[in-house]
């Protein structure tokens, strides 16, 4: 869906598979199957691909992710990681973080500018860190905005995404450390597509810099 709607933008996007060529089918009951660095270097790498590509414009590109793919995204525009990458190394201009775990993050800093989107009702991954964020960052740059769904669910952003409670899934935000409900919005959903258009048109916009290039940021 994101990818189809992101076509409509004008943006090209390539999914980041950090499941299958390790052979982990999913890690929502251990998130210790797949370590966050691994995930970081995945993203790196797909942007180190991308920007030799001639189609796309290396200084125009953004890094999205859903769930634990947005705690990697949140990971990969931290300012230790930024600290850690050879200065002529390809960069993210922005992020979009679609219902993070923000809380490891409360001390962090971030080298580039983050868009997240949550539910208000997210009992998986809860907007209050995340707004707490925001709030750190309000008078400092770059830019991090939370936008919060009312009433909406963890995958508000997933059509057709039936009502369920997950028993078996880890939540550190249980005091069991299990369980989460998931269901999809569609009210949520269309206005996250224009939030995250938004911040895209803004961070990636074109700069005296950047070569001139058909749409394939």
């Amino acid at each position: 869906m994101w990818q189809k709607f992101l076509a409509t933008q004008g943006y090209a996007s390539v999914v980041v598979d950090s499941f299958r060529r390790r052979n982990i089918q999913e890690i929502c009951t251990d998130f210790r199957r797949l370590p966050m660095p691994e995930r970081v270097n995945d993203a790196y790498t797909a942007l180190t691909e991308l920007t030799q590509r001639p189609d796309v414009d290396a200084q125009r590109v953004a890094v999205m992710g859903f769930s634990n793919g947005a705690v990697a995204t949140l990971s990969a525009l931290t300012s230790t990681v930024a600290a850690q990458l050879p200065k002529t190394h390809a960069r993210f201009r922005g992020g979009i973080a679609v219902y993070p775990e923000c809380g490891p993050y409360t001390y962090a800093t971030f080298a580039q500018p983050i868009l997240v989107l949550v539910g208000e009702s997210d009992d998986w991954t809860p907007a209050a860190p995340c707004l707490a964020l925001s709030q750190k960052f309000a008078q400092r740059q770059p830019k991090f905005e939370t936008v919060v769904y009312p009433k909406a669910h963890h995958g508000f952003d997933i059509p057709g995404l039936a009502y369920r409670y997950l028993g078996s899934v880890a939540n550190f935000n249980k005091r069991n450390g299990y369980g989460a409900t998931v269901e999809g919005d569609e009210k949520a959903r269309l206005q996250a597509t224009q939030d995250a258009a938004t911040f895209l048109a803004q961070v990636l916009k074109a700069s005296e810099q950047s070569p001139t290039t058909p749409p394939g940021q």
